[in-house]
C-alpha cells in the first residue's frame, strides 16, 4: 500500500498539480500521460515560449499503416490522441494557408525532441 502511495504522489509531482488539456505547452506530454500515442504543442515559431502556443491549428497525421487522424490544437496550442498509430508517421500542419510537414515523425512524443534549446519547437512559420 505505500508503494502504492508512493508512486501516486511521485506520479503526481513529475507531472504537476495542474490537470487537464491546457497543461504545460511544450512539456514532454507522453512522459507522464503514456496512455497517448501522439502529443505536442504547435508554436508560431522555433524559440516560442511556451506561452504562446498556437491555437486552432489541424494537425494531420498519417501513420504507416495509412492510418489518418487529424486534430486541431486547442487554446494553448496542445493536442493529443490515445488512437493507435504505427511509426513513423508523417505529420502536417495547417492554419489558414500556413502549412508545414514532418515527413517522417519517429514517434508521437513531439516534445521529447522539440524543445526551446533542443532542435526548436514544433511551430507553424
Amino acid at each position: 500500500m505505500r508503494i502504492l502511495l508512493l508512486l501516486s504522489a511521485l506520479a503526481l509531482f513529475a507531472c504537476g498539480e495542474d490537470h487537464g488539456p491546457n497543461m504545460r505547452p511544450g512539456e514532454d506530454c507522453k512522459g507522464c500521460h503514456n496512455n497517448f500515442s501522439l502529443a505536442g504543442t504547435v508554436f508560431p515559431g522555433a524559440q516560442a515560449q511556451a506561452s504562446e502556443g498556437l491555437a486552432g491549428v489541424t494537425v494531420t497525421v498519417v501513420d504507416s499503416a495509412q492510418k489518418t487522424l487529424s486534430l486541431t490544437t486547442n487554446s494553448v496550442g496542445n493536442f493529443y490522441s490515445e488512437d493507435a498509430l504505427t511509426w513513423p508517421a508523417s505529420i502536417t500542419l495547417a492554419l489558414g494557408t500556413r502549412t508545414a510537414n514532418m515527413p517522417s515523425a519517429p514517434s508521437g512524443a513531439c516534445a521529447s525532441c522539440h524543445t526551446a534549446s533542443g532542435q526548436g519547437r514544433v511551430y507553424l512559420p
